[in-house]
């Protein structure tokens, strides 16, 4: 997930399936993301049967994806 905002630096959030639980809340405990906000999906009555999340990267998320970059491009 890091690696896409080093591949689009002009990027600052994301939409993402529900399935990456486990990624999502280490990168929010760790203050690299805010979230989530619903950012669209699809209900059935009362049951959300898909839904897609946008994560936002924080300002120490910024820091880590420039420090990935800059040492990506050393390569």
């Amino acid at each position: 997930m890091l690696d896409y905002f080093v591949e689009n630096a002009e990027e600052e959030s994301l939409k993402l399936p529900g399935h990456m639980e486990v990624l999502l809340m280490r990168l929010i405990s760790d203050g690299l993301l805010d979230g989530p906000e619903m950012a669209g999906g699809m209900a059935l009555g009362d049951k959300v049967l898909m839904r897609n999340d946008k994560y936002t990267l924080t300002d120490a998320g910024r820091e880590v994806v420039a420090q990935l970059r800059d040492a990506m491009s050393l390569d």
